[in-house]
C-alpha cells in the first residue's frame, strides 16, 4: 500500500502479478507515483531453480600441464517420475579466452536415475597457463536450466627441454664470436 498527502497514488508493478516466469533470476519493480508525478520505485528480485535434474563438475587432476589429458566428471540425477531429455555443454574459460570442450547429449534420462558421464578434455600443447575454469551447462529439452563449475590448474612442465626457456618470451642462444680488439692500421 501507498499513502500521500496529495491525494491517491497509482500503484504499477513489472513485470505485472500473475506473470509465468522461467528458471532464473527475475526483478520485480514497484512504482508508487502521486497527484503530482513524484514517483517512489522498490525492487526485489527473486530465482525460480529447476529441481528436475542435479549435477556436479569435477576434474581429475586439478593441476596439469600443457599437451595433456583431464578427466572430466559429469554426475547427474533425475529427480522426478518422469523421463529428462538431457543436453551438458562443456566449456572453459582461460587467460587466453573462452572455448567449447565438448556437448553430451541430448539423452534421455530414466526416472529416479542416477549416472556418470565422462568427458575427456586434452590441454592444448601451445595451452596458456594459469586458472581454468571449466564451466557446465545443463538443458531440458533445450532449455538452460542451471550452470555449474570446476577449476583446473594449467602449468608449464620445467622439466621438459622444450619448456625450460619458456614463460618469459626469450629464448637462449649459444654462439660465440670472436672480437678483433687491436688498433684498425
Amino acid at each position: 500500500t501507498a499513502t500521500d498527502n496529495a491525494g491517491p497514488v497509482t500503484i504499477t508493478q513489472s513485470p505485472l502479478a500473475g506473470t509465468v516466469v522461467l528458471v532464473g533470476t527475475h526483478t520485480i519493480t514497484i512504482t508508487a507515483t502521486d497527484a503530482a508525478g513524484n514517483t517512489s520505485t522498490a525492487t526485489t528480485t527473486f530465482t525460480v531453480v529447476d529441481g528436475r535434474l542435479t549435477f556436479s563438475l569435477s576434474v581429475s587432476p586439478a593441476t596439469i600441464n600443457p599437451g595433456k589429458l583431464a578427466k572430466l566428471d559429469i554426475d547427474y540425477t533425475n529427480t522426478t517420475a518422469q523421463r529428462l531429455s538431457v543436453k551438458f555443454i562443456v566449456r572453459y574459460t582461460s587467460p587466453c579466452g573462452t572455448f567449447p570442450i565438448d556437448q553430451v547429449g541430448p539423452m534421455q534420462v530414466n526416472a529416479f536415475t542416477s549416472r556418470t558421464t565422462n568427458v575427456n578434455f586434452h590441454v592444448p600443447k601451445d595451452a596458456c597457463t594459469g586458472p581454468y575454469t571449466l564451466i557446465l551447462e545443463a538443458y531440458i529439452d533445450g532449455v538452460l536450466i542451471g550452470t555449474t563449475t570446476a577449476e583446473l590448474t594449467v602449468t608449464q612442465d620445467l622439466t621438459s627441454p622444450l619448456s625450460r626457456d619458456r614463460g618469459h618470451g626469450r629464448r637462449k642462444f649459444n654462439h660465440s664470436a670472436r672480437l678483433d680488439l687491436r688498433k684498425p692500421p
